[in-house]
């Protein structure tokens, strides 16, 4: 959230907590419990309304991936750029596909590097075998990283011949 949104609702909380001390102040002095009860009511009201304009008409940060399909090579290499913003850590999601003509029966090696282009800063290093799924696939593989630098990382992928396409998604 904004934090200038933060300050104008505590204002406003505020606001409606003063306005509902005074309504309740007046009725306590003439001993009206009518006038009592619409201060409650007031206070209740009013903070139930900042919380909901607060939960519900805000907008809703959802998590963008990047997504791109990695063609591997005949010598069994491919490369791709990701884009990197922000040093959290994030996923990354690899999806092999079989070759068309090939077949995901036995299982493939996979090795995997993620460096920064700039600096060559090694964000990930992988090698896994990856046992075969259905329909042409093997199975998926997740890696958590922390990059050391903003900017595009290049992803390198060694494997099987076999693969024919690796379905890349990285968390921005």
């Amino acid at each position: 959230m904004d934090p200038n949104q933060t300050v104008v609702y505590i204002v406003v909380a505020v606001v409606v907590l003063i306005l509902a001390m005074v309504a309740y102040a007046v009725g306590a002095r003439y001993n009206n419990g009518a006038t009592k009860w619409s201060a409650c009511a007031f206070l209740c009201f009013g903070w139930f309304s900042l919380y909901a304009t607060h939960r519900f008409l805000n907008p809703v940060e959802s998590i963008r991936y990047f997504e791109t399909d990695l063609s591997i090579e005949p010598d069994g290499r491919g490369v791709c750029a990701v884009p990197v913003s922000g040093l959290y850590p994030r996923e990354l999601l690899i999806r092999p596909r079989a070759a068309l003509g090939s077949t995901s029966v036995e299982p493939v090696e996979m090795t995997l590097e993620l460096r920064s282009e700039i600096g060559g800063h090694l964000a990930i290093a992988s090698r896994d075998v990856l046992v075969p799924g259905d329909g042409g696939t093997w199975q998926q593989m997740r890696k958590e990283f922390t990059p050391k630098a903003e900017g595009d990382h290049v992803l390198e992928i060694k494997t099987s011949v076999k693969v024919g396409i690796v379905q890349v998604m990285v968390e921005y």
